[in-house]
């Protein structure tokens, strides 16, 4: 392929993930290996995304860092939106004013109350925790699917439910018996609290992403988010002190700043674009359990009987709730 051809590909990518368009599949191999690529890239960074939580927190701020974190998110996606502009991308529609309200909520759930829950409580809480938390989403957002009326009862979800609110109890006793116990308690029930408004946001932010793009509307929800999220950083900005940080921290800094916010945001959605959800939805479920592989191999969190059954619980929740897919590849 000359230059020429692979640019026009380029452009065509972007456009089609910005204004979330399926990309037209084509190039045999090739397009099979750029999505492995896709996928492995996914799950690498959504494994490690905890890890290295951890590690910035244990010698940053919680707020300040959530407020830097996403800062930096929203300039590289607003770059995003400008590149894409240039390569004859659609004119923005102009913002409903009766989308105000939801934009305002999915912000205040994206960045102040998920970032202060989930920073603060993978501080006080470990990797393996925080990882298999956030596995709780898909249930989450079925529950709240189903209590505002946009998905119908289901035996086997139920049954995910119970699995997965049972795995996170197990998680929490976990946390008790810990020689951190009471904190490493708080932990936990913070990064529940981020699963849940993580799950809220998500259910709160679809029609603005049909409506506006994807990747413009979630740009836009950033933004305002972190206005909204700045004045809270004067509660610990005074234990900002970036000249004394280890490499460790920095790296984990940056890495849940760009891999995390940036980079595996934009994998996901030009993923949705290529590739059947299927597949994407069970690959990207996989990463909690390397979590807690990488979590003990690299900073020795204990496998612990009462994490190995919540991870279990919860793990046979997942693949409860994704049945219909597992079932569809199986098949194939």
């Amino acid at each position: 392929m000359n230059n020429g051809r692979a640019n026009e590909s380029l452009a065509a990518d972007v456009v089609a993930c910005v204004e979330s368009e399926p990309i037209a599949a084509s190039g045999g191999d090739r397009v099979a290996a750029l999505n492995v690529a896709l996928l492995v890239g996914y799950v690498a960074i959504s494994s490690f995304t905890p890890l290295a939580a951890r590690d910035a927190l244990i010698e940053l701020p919680p707020v300040s860092t959530g407020v830097i974190r996403f800062a930096i998110a929203s300039a590289l996606l607003l770059a995003v939106l400008r590149v894409w502009r240039s390569l004859g991308g659609s004119a923005p529609q102009p913002i409903a004013r009766e989308d105000y309200g939801r934009f305002l909520l999915a912000a205040l759930l994206c960045v102040p109350l998920n970032q202060f829950c989930f920073l603060t409580g993978v501080s006080k809480a470990n990797a393996s925790h925080a990882g298999l938390m956030y596995a709780l989403n898909p249930v989450l957002v079925y529950m709240l699917t189903l209590l505002l009326g946009q998905a119908t009862w289901s035996a086997r979800m139920a049954a995910a439910a119970l699995l997965a609110f049972g795995g996170a109890g197990v998680l929490a006793v976990d946390g008790l018996a810990s020689v951190a116990g009471r904190n490493m308690f708080v932990g936990d029930m913070l990064l529940l609290g981020a699963v849940a408004t993580w799950s809220v946001y998500s259910v709160v932010v679809i029609p603005l992403g049909q409506r506006y793009g994807t990747v413009r509307a979630a740009t836009y929800v950033m933004v305002l988010g972190v206005l909204l999220y700045a004045p809270a950083a004067l509660l610990d900005a005074h234990r900002l002190d970036v000249a004394a940080l280890s490499g460790r921290a920095l790296r984990g800094f940056l890495f849940i700043a760009i891999a995390t916010s940036f980079v595996n945001y934009m994998l996901w959605f030009v993923a949705l674009t290529r590739m059947d959800v299927n597949r994407l939805s069970v690959a990207a479920n996989a990463a909690p359990v390397f979590t807690v592989i990488l979590a003990h191999q690299l900073r020795d969190e204990p496998l612990t009987s009462w994490l190995l059954a919540g991870a279990a619980l919860i793990m046979s929740a997942i693949s409860l709730a994704n049945w219909p897919r597992l079932r569809a590849l199986l098949r194939r």
